[in-house]
């Protein structure tokens, strides 16, 4: 069984609420909803994992409309895992449609097909929230994060979704859990938003700017983490620490 995955969104992230408090009203408030499948094959119900299917119904055609090119269809789809137990990320399909008989994905219990696909507990947002991991078919290691990470610019503000109420201890949790991320992913697929390269200039940024970020005294292991993972950058070199599959 191939040790790469291919992968596409079947539903583009979106999140009107800025970081800013500002409201971008023309955005709906949706999950980006992640399809996998073993590389070298086709799409089909015994090797294809959903991820976050929480469908809205511009979401869902344009789940469709994707499903479509991939030479499948929603009722191809095998296997789904939900981030974290939020509702706008808990299966939902548009009314009109019938529900199909998904598998559920225990990320203790692979199996074969899947067994490549690493997990990682990244709490804050969510105590519950994980965040899988894989290698794609160009050879990049891409995270998908669920709410863990909500967005580029919410990231790039160390900013975390306050109307949830979360303390000290949820945010820096959180701190930690976006520094784990980072340091591992060439790609990052945040909860609401496109898929996101892991630069240098995106570490530089984060690494500069957390200082500023609430509770960052109480985490100075996040630095450090991002400065480790700036230096493999520069370099040229792969995180020494790299997860494997197994979480």
């Amino acid at each position: 069984m191939s040790s790469q995955f291919s992968w596409a969104i079947l539903q583009s992230g979106q999140l009107p609420l800025q970081p800013d408090g500002s409201v971008r009203t023309e955005l709906e408030h949706r999950c980006t909803t992640t399809l996998i499948w073993p590389a070298g094959a086709p799409p089909q119900a015994n090797n294809t994992l959903m991820i976050d299917p929480c469908f809205t119904s511009a979401g869902y055609l344009q789940a469709v409309q994707t499903l479509d090119q991939l030479g499948a269809s929603i009722e191809d789809i095998g296997a789904v895992f939900v981030t974290h137990l939020h509702a706008d990320h808990l299966l939902r399909l548009p009314e009109s449609v019938p529900s199909p008989r998904f598998r559920p994905f225990r990320t203790v219990a692979r199996g074969e097909v899947f067994a490549a696909i690493g997990a990682e507990a990244s709490p804050g947002h969510h105590p519950s929230q994980e965040t899988l991991h894989f290698e794609d078919t160009e050879g990049k290691r891409v995270w998908v994060a669920g709410d863990a990470v909500l967005g580029a610019a919410w990231l790039r503000e160390w900013a975390y979704f306050w109307p949830n109420g979360y303390g000290p201890l949820q945010i820096v949790e959180t701190w930690r859990s976006i520094a784990r991320i980072v340091s591992q992913a060439d790609v990052i697929v945040p909860g609401h938003d496109a898929p996101l390269p892991v630069t240098v200039e995106l570490v530089q940024h984060l690494l500069e700017t957390f200082p500023q970020a609430n509770y960052a005294s109480r985490c100075p292991d996040v630095p450090a983490t991002l400065q480790t993972r700036l230096d493999h950058l520069r370099s040229g070199r792969a995180p020494r620490d790299a997860h494997r599959p197994g979480g």
